[in-house]
């Protein structure tokens, strides 16, 4: 999903997680969900881009 338009938001958003956050070579800091989001922007053709997996479904 292109985010491009609101990836300011995204990062104020993440900003509020600062103490959450792990050191750059964890998948839980900014810069590797930066470098995540261009590798989806770059598959997608866009500038930003993210995707979403699921934590749990559940049906009833």
């Amino acid at each position: 999903m292109g985010i491009t338009g609101s990836a300011a938001v995204k990062e104020k958003a993440l900003e509020c997680y600062r103490r959450e956050m792990r050191g750059a070579a964890h998948p839980h800091s900014l810069e590797r969900i930066w470098a995540f989001d261009a590798a989806r922007a770059a598959a997608l053709g866009t500038e930003r881009a993210e995707s979403f997996r699921p934590y749990r479904m559940a049906w009833r």
